[in-house]
């Protein structure tokens, strides 16, 4: 329960600015979020680093439909050797229905190709049904996602991101 609170807290800070935010702030944001784009599969968009701060920041997935009972493969380019923690967060269209997602996050060593699930996001926990975020431990440089579709219709994934803090 106490990993909802951070779920719910983490997407308030990112999606809302505030978690006094009434509901037409958040109809308005949802409403200038990016259009639904045509791409079938994730397109990867790159990543940023900040050399003075030492920041992962990337978008790893964009516009991507994950089918009913199937799930969607997406390896991060960032190198996370030296943070502790990774945030991840899920954007979907405000009609979408995404509580029936979960993100397998695997971590491991690209050069040894040896990579283990190391923790679970549920969307079922999210405040919102087309969005939020999630916090784990950091297993290793090498990040690869699984998006698993446990619902019965086919999901559009807007965006996809993760954020650490490198030491």
């Amino acid at each position: 329960m106490s990993n909802n609170l951070i779920i719910v807290a983490w997407t308030m800070v990112i999606f809302t600015g505030s978690a006094n935010a009434d509901q037409a702030a958040r109809q308005k944001m949802a409403a200038e979020a990016p259009a639904r784009g045509s791409a079938p599969r994730a397109a990867v968009s790159g990543e940023s680093r900040s050399a003075a701060s030492n920041i992962v920041n990337e978008t790893i997935g964009q516009n991507f439909s994950v089918d009913a009972g199937k799930s969607a493969r997406i390896t991060a380019k960032a190198d996370f050797s030296g943070a502790e923690r990774a945030s991840f967060g899920v954007y979907a269209d405000p009609s979408a229905n995404i509580t029936k997602l979960r993100i397998a996050i695997w971590w491991g060593n690209a050069e040894t190709s040896a990579y283990a699930v190391h923790a679970f996001i549920t969307a079922s926990g999210f405040f919102y049904t087309n969005t939020g975020a999630g916090q784990v431990a950091v297993g290793g440089p090498n990040l690869i996602v699984d998006v698993i579709n446990e619902g019965d219709t086919p999901v559009t994934i807007q965006q996809l991101t993760v954020y650490a803090v490198v030491r």
